[in-house]
């Protein structure tokens, strides 16, 4: 589901949501994210981050891979992704080829996919919903920008187009 949504600090609605998802269903169950210019595939999926305690760089899994895990094991249970402005980050950068599998009849196990780097078989469970916010006041993204993201995401999930 994309919503557009009011320039901060007007995030009331979002906020609400956030509060009462986490109330009814827990709060492993939510996680909400901010995209932005520098986010990527690594953070969102899986990459390979530098591990504190040692000089090496290890494979791990981003935020919507631990919550697709969390989801596959609990199917009784639903998660919900929250994606604060969407339109700053390049969506298909940041999701790869999972941007199809959103879609409700590419979900579940019978669709699953191997992963670039990990080749592990990965697929997002039908209990896990993503919402995402445009903010249209932001300056630093032009109209042609705001427009490329929006058309991008309504032709994919939206019920309305």
């Amino acid at each position: 589901l994309m919503l557009r949504r009011p320039p901060r600090p007007t995030l009331f609605p979002y906020t609400t949501l956030f509060r009462s998802w986490r109330n009814y269903y827990g709060a492993d169950s939510v996680i909400p994210i901010t995209f932005h210019p520098t986010y990527s595939y690594e953070d969102f999926i899986e990459g390979y981050r530098p591990n504190p305690e040692s000089n090496i760089f290890q494979l791990r899994d981003g935020t919507f891979k631990q919550l697709c895990k969390s989801a596959a094991e609990n199917p009784e249970k639903e998660y919900l992704l929250i994606i604060d402005e969407i339109n700053r980050g390049d969506v298909a950068r940041i999701m790869g080829e999972l941007i199809t599998y959103l879609e409700a009849d590419k979900r579940g196990e019978r669709n699953s996919v191997i992963l670039q780097q990990s080749g592990e078989k990965f697929f997002v469970p039908e209990n896990v919903f993503v919402l995402g916010t445009m903010n249209t006041a932001d300056k630093s993204i032009s109209r042609s920008e705001e427009r490329r993201v929006g058309k991008e995401c309504r032709s994919r999930w939206s019920p309305y187009h």
